[in-house]
């Protein structure tokens, strides 16, 4: 039960003693060079601009390879036989060349003992740090078992327990306290957050395993070596301390699992109010909070067993509350007001969970809760607004998302679907009208939930039962989303904006799809109440909307570079194309077929089209012979099916006969126009013909039919090879 609770407060641990030693590295960089340019200040203000060796060797590091480096008084770079004391500027030039080059013997010197202190950092790290937090977790669990498993095998009386317990606790602290050295500090400040940590284990697991204190009395113990453990941390500038004892203070809830689940929540909101205060007067400690937030959800589902109904919803409002009144007083300190708040959006998470664990599917009073948070922030919101601050964007931006989830837990289907798109309307007019355009993409907020709603009603996207064409139920859904997209669309398209024209084109890209999403579902209506046709055939339909939605989405496209047109387009495209290529093989019921008159052929033409479209728009070859190839495909299946009809197999030449037709047609198209895809596309047809022809058609037919195919081969050869090279000439 504990291990989830341990390894995040490990890792937090760990994170915040590498953010700290990174902190000391750089104020002590800074401290040698503030120490450096004032000695160099003062030499200047006494007249003698040459700086001893020792000054000299304060200078800070400029480069990695100086980290190593002292100067070797053997390098010499003068003979001073050969000049004399008061030859100042030669000696001031020699001077500077001894400080700034070096010889290759040094540089070598140097990156060897740079390596060498990398390794040394890495042990230091493990063996000075992550090992002494390791140490000091077991330590603190290992009291807690003392306390709670293993006494009871001992003779000790609950009286020697705490006693022992005490003194351990006080024995660290003192202990840390005397061996407070600067090489020692870290060791120290763990030492110190570990004995705490046993005081904050024994006060409270006695008291609730052995009534050795009263409740009151506990509260009072625990609130004042909270504050000395507050005042220690602040008083030394160190964050291991007080994460230490915090960590002590969480575990003591884990240990004492008899104690009531919200005097327990009470006591953690205390740690969370403990651990405000010390952030708030050391704001790089920002991660401190986001920690506690997390921690406090995890131990709360561990300590509970699943009995969530029994915590107080006033416990995590609480909690809410006082994260949320510090982030309030922190805001208006930072003068970034475009910092995320990353606070704030935790908090806010925290509280809906808590919400939805207390209440489960009591969603009326989860929405409840909900709003009364939204009234916070709404007055919140005002004041700031009232003030002219530009600091109550964050949260507008919180309010915006507590609406959302009102809506959710107290409004149900059309209804819930309707606020959202008027709500979302509503937010487009005061961007399109009112130029507020940190709000704009806060539209697509509202109408996402709306849209994604609109799969769990029933009987929207299945078949209705009591049907009624395009005038019912589905309409009506569909008409606030549809109406919402497409007026934010019209209200915001003219904004200056970037951020608010992107916006705009990606409600006109709802509204669209959300067009032929209801078209798609009412032709699946009407297919499946009165269509006679197999499934195969009854896709026909979404195939031919497919390519005309697709169509639309890449000319949108090319207006706008947007890249989710794009993408929608060449998806639903190859969607399409896949779909028509394999329901197209077989037409079904085949006494239903009607060569060239029939649906499919429609959707085949429709794919020529947008493939010469596509090829135009993007000047692709590609899209050029796809169009050749799906011409290609059509005139076969229809050949083969009108074959299958009539029941005579003996006709198989007429496949033959529309290959040869349509190959000397694109190749006579190509040779006139000069289209190279054409003619390509149709010498590959021409050879397949002809293999038919000899290795198939010959063998399965009459003498006159074998006739009727040689004249039409010739005939149609001949009529290219004489255009091809008319046009040469």
């Amino acid at each position: 039960m504990l291990a989830p609770i341990v390894i995040v407060l490990f890792v937090w641990l760990v994170l915040i003693q590498i953010r700290v030693l990174e902190q000391e590295k750089e104020l002590d960089n800074i401290t040698r060079r503030l120490d450096f340019a004032n000695k160099r200040l003062l030499k200047l203000l006494s007249g003698n601009k040459v700086l001893t060796q020792e000054e000299q060797s304060s200078q800070p590091v400029t480069n990695a390879f100086d980290e190593q480096y002292e100067y070797d008084e053997t390098d010499e770079f003068y003979n001073e036989e050969d000049y004399t004391e008061d030859d100042d500027e030669f000696i001031e030039k020699n001077e500077y060349r001894k400080q700034n080059n070096l010889t290759t013997k040094n540089r070598h010197t140097r990156v060897y003992n740079n390596t060498k202190s990398n390794k040394n950092s890495i042990e230091s790290f493990f063996l000075g740090n992550a090992f002494t937090i390791i140490g000091a977790i077991a330590l603190i669990i290992g009291v807690g078992i003392f306390i709670k498993l293993i006494s009871p095998f001992f003779i000790f009386t609950p009286l020697m327990k705490t006693i022992i317990g005490f003194v351990f606790g006080l024995g660290l602290i003192a202990t840390s306290h005397a061996i407070k050295k600067e090489n020692l500090k870290s060791y120290s400040e763990v030492l110190m957050g570990t004995g705490f940590s046993v005081l904050f284990i024994t006060t409270l697991c006695t008291t609730v395993l052995f009534k050795t204190f009263s409740t009151s009395v506990c509260s009072i113990i625990a609130a004042i070596i909270l504050v000395m453990a507050y005042l220690a941390a602040d008083k030394q500038k160190t964050v291991s301390m007080i994460a230490i004892a915090l960590i002590g203070g969480y575990l003591n809830i884990a240990f004492a699992s008899h104690m009531e689940i919200n005097t327990a929540f009470g006591y953690i909101i205390f740690l969370n109010l403990l651990s405000l205060i010390y952030v708030f007067r050391n704001p790089k400690m920002e991660l401190v909070n986001i920690v506690n937030l997390i921690i406090t959800l995890l131990l709360t589902i561990i300590i509970s067993h699943g009995r969530f109904d029994e915590i107080h919803i006033a416990c995590p409002i609480i909690l809410w509350l006082i994260y949320f009144i510090y982030d309030l007083i922190n805001t208006n300190k930072i003068q970034n007001i475009n910092k995320p708040n990353v606070l704030n959006w935790a908090n806010l998470s925290v509280l809906t969970m808590f919400s939805l664990l207390i209440f489960e599917k009591e969603k009326l009073y989860i929405g409840a809760t909900l709003v009364c948070v939204a009234i916070v922030y709404n007055i919140v919101v005002g004041y700031l607004m009232m003030k002219g601050s530009e600091k109550f964007k964050p949260y507008l931006y919180s309010l915006l998302v507590t609406i959302i989830l009102c809506v959710y837990f107290l409004a149900e289907d059309i209804t819930r679907i309707a606020l959202w798109s008027v709500i979302a309307l509503v937010i487009a007019f005061v961007v399109g009208k009112l130029k507020k355009d940190y709000l704009a993409n806060w539209t697509l907020a509202f109408c996402v939930p709306a849209i994604t709603n609109l799969f769990f009603i029933d009987g929207i996207t299945n078949a209705l039962v009591d049907y009624t064409p395009i005038f019912n139920k589905r309409l009506l859904t569909f008409a606030f989303p549809m109406i919402a997209t497409l007026g934010a669309y019209i209200l915001t398209k003219n904004s200056e904006n970037k951020i608010t024209i992107k916006s705009a084109q990606v409600s006109k890209f709802m509204a669209i799809s959300l067009a032929y999403l209801y078209a798609i579902f009412e032709i699946n209506n009407y297919v499946n109440q009165n269509s006679l046709l197999s499934h195969s055939m009854n896709a026909m339909p979404f195939v031919i909307l497919g390519f005309i939605y697709a169509l639309q989405m890449k000319k949108i496209g090319n207006t706008n570079n947007l890249a989710i047109f794009e993408i929608t387009s060449y998806t639903v495209s190859i969607v399409a194309l896949l779909t028509l290529l394999i329901c197209g093989m077989n037409y079904s019921p085949i006494d239903k077929f009607i060569p060239i008159l029939n649906i499919r052929c429609i959707a085949y033409i429709t794919a020529i089209g947008a493939s010469i479209c596509f090829a135009r728009w993007t000047k692709s070859d590609f899209f050029k012979y796809l169009a050749t190839i799906l011409g290609f495909s059509l005139i076969s299946f229809e050949a083969f099916d009108f074959i299958i009809k009539v029941h005579n197999y003996g006709i198989n030449y007429i496949v033959s006969l529309m290959w040869l037709i349509y190959s000397g047609t694109i190749i006579t198209i190509g040779i006139l126009k000069n289209k190279s895809y054409l003619k390509n596309t149709g010498i590959i047809i021409s050879i397949l013909t002809l293999l038919r022809i000899f290795f198939h058609d010959l063998e399965h037919v009459d003498a006159i039919y074998k006739l009727i195919i040689f004249i039409a081969l010739g005939s149609v050869f001949m009529i290219i090879s004489y255009l091809y090279n008319k046009n040469q000439k």
